[in-house]
């Protein structure tokens, strides 16, 4: 099911979200595990992501990818109203933005 709204820390385990942000401040905080998470079509979202110890795997049609480092990253969809803070700790992301 689409989540409109997240806020939530995972301490140990795996999370998977498919999300449609328009507006508000959203977090994901992932300390072991791994993150799987779809911006779905419709999102109007800034988006900025760490991922500490592990892999990244980032795929957008619509929008590019701006790095910090390595390890950080953000994304900015259709004007950037929300505002979503990604962060894994320990573990990989597999993270898309729209991509209908």
């Amino acid at each position: 099911n689409m989540v409109r709204g997240v806020n939530l820390v995972v301490m140990a385990g795996n999370a998977e979200a498919q999300l449609l942000l328009t507006e508000n401040e959203h977090s994901l905080d992932v300390w072991s595990g791994n993150a799987d998470v779809e911006l779905v079509g419709g999102s109007s979202v800034t988006t900025k992501g760490t991922v500490l110890s592990g892999d990244s795997n980032l795929k957008s049609n619509n929008a590019e990818f701006e790095f910090v480092d390595e390890r950080q990253f953000s994304l900015r969809l259709r004007g950037g109203t929300a505002q979503f803070n990604l962060s894994v700790k320990a573990g990989n992301l597999d993270f898309e933005a729209d991509n209908d």
